[in-house]
């Protein structure tokens, strides 16, 4: 399982990294990418950290599985206030719930420094 932010620099780099047939699992099986909208980057305030439309992100990367909850724009970010690390923290649990429910055994989660940081002090 490949987990994935919605912000573009990682989808890219998930598809740099990642590129179909480079990585197999299971035998030939390549990875389930999955995009969560809980991996984003703490979001508001700085443009690089504003997710583009769910459709145009679709449109881009067809192979990638997006989280059914994503809306259409980005409703999170906002001009004139950061979100705070308690609010990372939820989306980070909501994460590893998501994980948790999972059938896969080899995981590769392709995120962000404050995500990481957060995730990392916590646990």
């Amino acid at each position: 399982l490949v987990l994935t932010s919605p912000l573009t620099r990682c989808l890219q780099t998930t598809s740099l990294a990642l590129c179909p047939g480079d990585l197999y699992v299971d035998g030939n099986r390549e990875p389930t990418v999955a995009c969560l909208e809980a991996l984003r980057e703490a979001h508001g305030m700085s443009y690089p950290d504003r997710r583009r439309t769910t459709s145009l992100l679709k449109q881009s990367w067809p192979q990638v599985h997006f989280d059914p909850t994503m809306t259409e724009n980005d409703e999170q970010w906002s001009l004139t206030e950061r979100e705070h690390v308690p609010d990372v923290m939820r989306r980070i649990q909501s994460s590893l719930t998501f994980v948790v429910g999972r059938p896969e055994t080899n995981l590769v989660c392709v995120t962000h420094g404050v995500w990481m940081e957060c995730m990392f002090h916590a646990y």
